[in-house]
C-alpha cells in the first residue's frame, strides 16, 4: 500500500500511519494516544449547541467508498489481507450513473464492528466523462447508526431536514410483503423511512438526505434483531426520491 498526504497539519510521529485506499481516500492507523489528533488536519466548522436528552445518532454504521474499476482488485486485497476484513456476497445495485457493483466488508473486534461498502461501475475507467469525482474514488455516503429511527427522523426534520418523498406505492408494497401496520406505514411515509427484513427476523430501518454537491449524501439507520445487510433492495427507491428532490 502507498502512503498519501492530506492538506493541513499531519502528525510528525510514528503514532500515525496513513495508507492510500484510492487516489481520494485513505485510512489512518493510529495509536490510542493520538486518537484525537486527526482534527488538526481540518478547519472545523463552529458547533451549534442543540438541547437534547441524548444524541440522535450513536455511531458510524458504515461508509460507502467509490473505487475505480482499475483499482478494485488491489483495494479488495488490501482490506482483506492487511486489515482482515470479511466480504459479504456482492450485489449489483442501481445508481444515478447506471449499474453499480457493491461489495460490503466487515471487521468485528471487541470494540465493535467496522463496515465498509465498496462501489464500482464495471467497465468505466476513472477518467471517463461525465463521471462524478466521488465515483473516481472517494466517499459516496456516510451512514450513522441510531437507537430510535423515528425519534431521529422527527428531530432532524424539526431542525430543517427535508425528508425524501418516497412513492406511496413503496409503502403499499411493504404492507403486502411484510404486513406492517397502517400506523407504522403512515409514520414511515411521512418521515421518508425505508425498511427491509431478513429471513432470520432481523429488521433494518433507514432514511437518507438529499445529495450534497455531485453525489455525496448521508444515511441514518437502525438495525434490529441482528440484521447485517444494508437495505440494498431499496437503492432504486432511494435514487428515484433523490433525483426528484
Amino acid at each position: 500500500a502507498a502512503t498519501v498526504t492530506m492538506p493541513g497539519v499531519a502528525d510528525a510521529t510514528d503514532a500515525v500511519v496513513r495508507l492510500a485506499v484510492t487516489g481520494a481516500t485513505s485510512l489512518d492507523l493510529r495509536t490510542r494516544d493520538s486518537a484525537g489528533a486527526w482534527q488538526s488536519a481540518f478547519d472545523l466548522a463552529p458547533r451549534v449547541p442543540v438541547p437534547q436528552d441524548k444524541p440522535l445518532v450513536s455511531h458510524v454504521d458504515h461508509i460507502a467508498l467509490a473505487v475505480p474499476a482499475e483499482s478494485w482488485d488491489g483495494v479488495m486485497l488490501l482490506l482483506r489481507s492487511v486489515f482482515g476484513m470479511v466480504p459479504r456476497d456482492g450485489q449489483d445495485v442501481v445508481d444515478a450513473i447506471g449499474l453499480v457493483r457493491s461489495q460490503a466488508l466487515t471487521l468485528t473486534t471487541t470494540n465493535g464492528t467496522i463496515r465498509l461498502s465498496l462501489n464500482m461501475v464495471p467497465g468505466r475507467p476513472s477518467d471517463a466523462d461525465p463521471l462524478p469525482a466521488a465515483r473516481r474514488g472517494g466517499v459516496g455516503h456516510v451512514a450513522f447508526g441510531c437507537e430510535d429511527i423515528y425519534a431521529a427522523a422527527e428531530a432532524m426534520t424539526e431542525r430543517g431536514l427535508t425528508p425524501l418523498r418516497i412513492s406511496p406505492n413503496y409503502y403499499r408494497d411493504l404492507n403486502a410483503r411484510f404486513g406492517l401496520g397502517p400506523d407504522t406505514l403512515d409514520a414511515m411515509q411521512r418521515l421518508g423511512i425505508l425498511y427491509d427484513a431478513d429471513s432470520a427476523g432481523g429488521e433494518f430501518f433507514h432514511f437518507f438526505t438529499g445529495t450534497v454537491g455531485d453525489d455525496l449524501f448521508f444515511e441514518v439507520v437502525q438495525r434490529v434483531g441482528g440484521y447485517e445487510g444494508y437495505g440494498e433492495t431499496n437503492s432504486a427507491v432511494r435514487l428515484a426520491a433523490q433525483l426528484q428532490q
